[in-house]
């Protein structure tokens, strides 16, 4: 319970820029997974760049690249450094992580129903 909604705000940053995302599978499978295992449920969110999955040509088209190659060619390889870094993925993704921080440091109601904890108004995302 929960992650969907960070999900969600994640789209709405994306969508509110005019920026192509897509969904990606909440399996547990990364860091997260501890997160939201049964017992703990911690609700968890965040965003995958790529990795060894295979780029679809219509993935190609919108996000660049090379259809019918892995998302990420040097995924723990050698080539794995700063050195072949998209510096516009990371200063989006970056953008994106500071607004959905920002937005459950003033709340985190629409997560788990307590309001926030200090003087802030619920967030409110710029229209």
């Amino acid at each position: 319970a929960g992650s969907a909604a960070i999900e969600d705000l994640f789209v709405d940053f994306y969508n509110d820029r005019g920026l192509a995302s897509e969904p990606t599978a909440f399996d547990g499978r990364s860091d997260y997974g501890p997160f939201i295992a049964e017992g703990v449920d911690i609700p968890a969110g965040g965003l995958f760049t790529g990795a060894e999955v295979i780029k679809t040509a219509a993935q190609a088209a919108v996000y660049g690249g090379t259809a019918g190659q892995q998302y990420d060619p040097c995924y723990h390889q050698a080539c794995d450094t700063f050195a072949n870094n998209s510096d516009v993925a990371l200063g989006t993704n970056s953008d994106a992580i500071a607004y959905v921080t920002l937005s459950y440091a003033m709340s985190t109601e629409e997560i788990n129903g307590t309001k926030s904890k200090g003087n802030f108004p619920p967030f409110e995302p710029a229209a």
